[in-house]
């Protein structure tokens, strides 16, 4: 049997979902043959309809060569269509991976969701990469066939960081982070993230503690907005939006802040599947404050490694940053523990073992 990822994001193309299959494949326990959507071989945008009907053909090509394949769907629409339909020529199983806004955006659209079961009731295993978007596969499968549906969260690579002491001192000096509580968020500038809940509650707790400063890495369509509502708080001089911040440099923002916050809110069927974020903030030794809302709770337990908020409350948030800010030892045991359960819970290699055994069982 060989395995064939089909995905429509891989890297070099940037985002969380591409660098999950990187190191999926990377750490897989047997090879993984990779086909991508980089060069758009697989989807056609220029097509007026079916704009997936390429990724057919080069699945059905695949097929004749290796009848043992077995697939591994990287994305339930429209890859998912694809194996579905040729699974009724060619006898080979396929994996369907699910990441959360993938599956509660297509279950929104009555339309499609006749299709999502076929897909997914077909498919001979599937895998989650949250606890919550594992129990609404389970609603959708059969209930005899609810052993095919497991939730395995993704992964962090901690042995391979390394924070440069000298580069975070200029980054300190560069924007006047001496002597201050420095908050940090990093993500897509989108309004699901949060970063506009978390500028409300700063706005609140700045009386108290007038040493805040707050640091937004990120790009995205809600920048202008953003940069709208430092302004009309009044924040300037507390806030830095960063854009176009390279990986290294970004490790190093974990390390030199004080408190990591994100409050990923759903919007509709837009959802925080993981947030691996909160990892990569973990592993520095941060304690994180994050929005109680999709699969966040399986990266952050309330009180162990961070703090769970009502992310459309922005008093909420900003006791959480109080508290966190007020109390040093706080922060450093959630910061500890989340280092710990990071590397313990969260590994790459011992996530992709999961994954592994379980399409061999």
């Amino acid at each position: 049997m060989r395995y064939l990822l089909l995905t429509l994001e891989y890297p070099p193309f940037k985002g969380g979902v591409g660098h999950y299959y990187f190191n999926l494949v990377k750490n897989f326990g047997e090879p993984i043959k990779v086909i991508d959507n980089n060069d758009g071989k697989l989807v056609d945008k220029k097509r007026t309809w079916l704009k997936w009907w390429p990724a057919v053909g080069v699945l059905k090509s695949e097929l004749k060569k290796n009848p043992d394949n077995y697939v591994l769907v990287g994305h339930l629409l429209p890859l998912g269509t694809v194996a579905w339909l040729l699974s009724f020529i060619y006898k080979f199983k396929y994996c369907v991976f699910l990441h959360g806004y993938d599956l509660s955006l297509g279950w929104s659209q009555t339309r499609k969701r006749w299709l999502i079961k076929a897909i997914l009731n077909k498919a001979d295993k599937i895998i989650c990469a949250n606890t919550y978007t594992a129990s609404q596969a389970k609603k959708i499968v059969a209930t005899a066939d609810l052993g095919r549906v497991a939730c395995v969260n993704p992964g962090i690579e901690g042995g391979t960081i390394v924070y440069d002491e000298a580069k975070i001192e200029a980054l300190k000096r560069r924007y006047n982070l001496a002597g201050k509580t420095v908050l940090l968020t990093v993500g897509r500038l989108t309004k699901r993230k949060g970063a506009d809940m978390a500028l409300e509650a700063l706005n609140l707790a700045k009386n108290s503690l007038p040493e805040l400063a707050f640091v937004i890495i990120g790009q995205g369509e809600e920048e202008a907005n953003l940069r709208s509502k430092i302004g009309n708080l009044g924040l300037g001089r507390q806030t830095h939006i960063l854009t176009g911040v390279e990986d290294e440099e970004k490790m190093n923002w974990y390390k030199l802040c004080d408190i990591f916050i994100m409050t990923a809110c759903q919007i509709g069927a837009d959802m925080e599947g993981f947030g691996i974020v909160y990892l990569e903030a973990g592993l520095a030794g941060k304690p994180v404050i994050a929005g109680a809302s999709g699969g966040v709770a399986d990266a952050v337990a309330d009180n162990i490694n961070g703090l769970l908020v009502d992310p459309t409350n922005p008093e909420q948030i900003a006791e959480a940053i109080v508290k966190l800010a007020k109390y040093p030892s706080l922060r450093n045991r959630l910061g500890d523990a989340g280092r710990q359960r990071a590397l313990e819970n969260f590994n790459w290699e011992g996530q992709a073992k999961k994954i592994f055994d379980f399409l061999k069982s």
